[in-house]
């Protein structure tokens, strides 16, 4: 795939996965909330937002393509978490 493939199927996806999943930020929010309790429940305190979720996300993937770099599907959610965290940071909020 070239970038802008990889582009369009990421915006695509982000779509398909709102219908699957519901609200994004919910969604991320649900899942920090989740995350938060798992790391105080192991000795971490600082509290996760949606955005840091969305980064944790695109680390999770990292971790995918270094061990699979030939599955594409990894750099198109890459994308979509990017674009996920963009909408959600201080300066693109409110």
């Amino acid at each position: 795939m070239n970038p802008q493939e990889i582009l369009i199927l990421a915006s695509e996806t982000l779509g398909k996965r709102r219908e699957t999943h519901g609200d994004y930020a919910t969604s991320l929010a649900d899942i920090a909330e989740y995350w938060r309790v798992y790391f105080k429940q192991n000795g971490y305190g600082k509290a996760l937002s949606p955005r840091d979720t969305a980064m944790l996300m695109i680390l999770l993937k990292v971790a995918r393509a270094k061990n699979a770099p030939g599955n594409g599907d990894n750099y198109v959610d890459i994308a979509g978490y990017a674009a996920l965290a963009g909408a959600l940071s201080d300066d693109n909020q409110g």
